[in-house]
């Protein structure tokens, strides 16, 4: 069997594998939704509450008055429920400024040690004109659902959270997950919030925070609810769902506790024709829902033990986090197959000379990319770029500072400055070096590739299919053009191969609305820390990789 012939059959059984996991996986029904429930949940109540709060509080944004007094009015709603309140605060930077965010947690004491948890925002955006669905809505269907429960026996402890600080990278959700006192408690975390105007059907969120997701047996439970109350419902799965969790930057609060490996989804009402506070059916749907899974969860004599989330390939079935794990490391096989066919016949055209022409072509193209990096550290500061504490708002946002073309012009300055004395530098050392061969540095190149992609694997296995796999593979495809159409016609497949991951993270993008400040606003997302070094560093050196692979055309084959 040729390599070509082999090379196929393994790009065949990947995915095939990916179908038989599925096949195999079990529905999670481990939770058993309670049967013909009578329900409490009024939702003309919720609505009220909601119109009420966005009304009397329209600026809710981080650290304003109208925020600090609207944890007021949710402090006497659900102290006149009858719950233990409290109060947890932390920091915040918005703008370069510091602000203190506030949470407000509504407790009920139960007979049992686990602690069911409901959560909605209450900030908004500076934009937002304080209507059902900024998040008005959630916190009206929160307090209705804090109505309900006084009522009602339960087995397990409430604990009922208006969250601060969802704008800005869910940070009251991040501060409850990471630091209150009886987060090893809670057993479950039901999130309110993107409850559209005038929708009835469901949505739900299911990413965590920077990793993690929800386990199969919430997801499974929210899906069976929402079918016993006859509603619609949407989760992700999927392509979509992978590229979710390929760039975990949540915008809803169950992302940080999934992160903490706390079992959570976030509840919203699936988008609908805006009808500002007119949202009845959309608070409706979330709320019978969320009223249905913790009086389910509350029956339960024992809480499930899962709760690492796996991924939804299809319909009901969730893959476990062992299997993706496997999974993502076999998509990368047909890339194993090419490496090791070329491995073994250029391996011995390898010399000392080759190694460090090729070494020292691909640092100087890999610099430029790290002195972009800390450029941008160093502008951050010396405060040039504005400082939050980890999301930048919304280009549309009022906090969102506009273009600084000093920063801009900065970094490119650097960059192509880096860029040109690099080419000349490597000019200049390697003349006595032997000429380049194509295959030997393709071969090197290729080693690089298989480094950077297990590294990638090890940190996130999503990311690593998502955004390398593709050029992977072409990469290791292309051969030596044997005439200049050739040649050509090879660099412009490595470009739209490359160019393929691209388009992809500015599809599904952290903020997808930013428009012509896109870069800004990614510039300031990687001073803030929304992404690690450690992707930013295996990002660049996977697109060093690849301009190492266009430019190698003009490279000719030794053999």
């Amino acid at each position: 069997m040729t390599k070509d012939n082999i090379v196929l059959v393994v790009c065949i059984l990947v995915p095939l594998c990916w179908v038989a996991a599925g096949v195999l996986t079990r529905v999670d029904e481990s939770v058993p939704v309670i049967e013909d429930p009578v329900l409490h949940f009024d939702r003309s109540g919720a609505a009220a509450e909601a119109r009420e709060f966005s009304a009397a509080y329209p600026d809710r944004t981080l650290g304003s008055i109208e925020a600090r007094q609207s944890t007021g009015f949710l402090k006497d709603r659900l102290e006149q429920l009858g719950y233990q309140i409290s109060y947890t605060h932390f920091d915040a930077t918005v703008a370069g400024k510091r602000q203190v965010g506030r949470n407000v947690l509504a407790f009920r004491q139960g007979p049992r040690p686990e602690i069911l948890a409901v959560a909605a925002r209450y900030d908004n955006m500076t934009t937002a004109g304080g209507g059902g669905s900024d998040n008005a809505a959630g916190i009206g269907v929160l307090l209705e659902l804090a109505r309900v429960f006084s009522e009602a026996p339960a087995r397990h402890s409430l604990l009922v959270v208006a969250l601060d600080g969802n704008s800005w990278g869910a940070l009251g959700a991040r501060d409850l997950a990471e630091n209150h006192a009886g987060r090893r408690q809670l057993a479950a975390v039901i999130s309110l919030d993107r409850i559209d105007a005038a929708a009835a059907s469901l949505s739900l969120a299911t990413a965590g925070q920077f990793g993690g997701g929800a386990p199969a047996w919430l997801r499974s439970l929210a899906r069976r609810s929402a079918a016993a109350a006859g509603i619609p419902f949407a989760e992700p799965g999927g392509f979509r769902e992978h590229m979710q969790r390929a760039l975990p930057f949540t915008r809803t609060d169950q992302g940080p506790f999934l992160r903490q490996g706390i079992p959570a989804v976030n509840l919203g009402a699936a988008a609908g024709s805006s009808g500002g506070d007119e949202a009845a059916d959309g608070l409706d749907a979330v709320g019978v829902v969320a009223e249905i899974m913790l009086r389910s969860m509350d029956g339960l004599q024992r809480m499930p033990g899962e709760q690492e989330g796996g991924f939804r390939l299809h319909r009901a079935k969730v893959l476990s986090p062992a299997v993706v794990k496997v999974l993502h490391y076999l998509a990368f096989a047909p890339f194993a197959a090419l490496l090791l066919f070329h491995w073994r016949r250029f391996a011995d055209d390898l010399d000392l000379g080759r190694l460090k022409r090729e070494f020292m072509t691909l640092g100087a193209t890999l610099l430029p990319f790290l002195l972009a990096y800390y450029f941008i550290r160093l502008m951050d500061r010396i405060r040039l770029l504005p400082r939050y504490s980890l999301y930048p708002p919304s280009a549309s946002d009022a906090a969102f500072a506009g273009l600084q073309w000093k920063v801009l012009a900065g970094l490119a300055g650097v960059v192509i400055v880096a860029a040109v004395v690099l080419y000349f530098i490597v000019k200049t050392l390697s003349r006595r070096l032997p000429r380049p061969d194509f295959n030997v540095s393709k071969l090197i190149c290729l080693v690089l590739s298989g480094l950077v992609a297990l590294a990638a694997l090890m940190q996130n296995g999503y990311w690593a299919v998502s955004f390398l796999l593709l050029p992977a593979l072409v990469a290791g495809l292309a051969g030596a053009g044997g005439s200049a159409g050739a040649r050509a016609a090879n660099r412009l497949l490595l470009v739209a191969a490359m160019g393929v991951p691209c388009a992809l993270f500015v599809w599904h993008g952290a903020n997808p609305h930013a428009g012509m400040t896109w870069l800004w606003w990614e510039l300031i997302a990687l001073a803030g820390g929304m992404y690690s070094m450690a992707g930013y560093f295996l990002a660049g050196a996977a697109v060093a990789l690849g301009i190492r692979y266009v430019t190698m055309q003009s490279y000719a084959a030794g053999r």
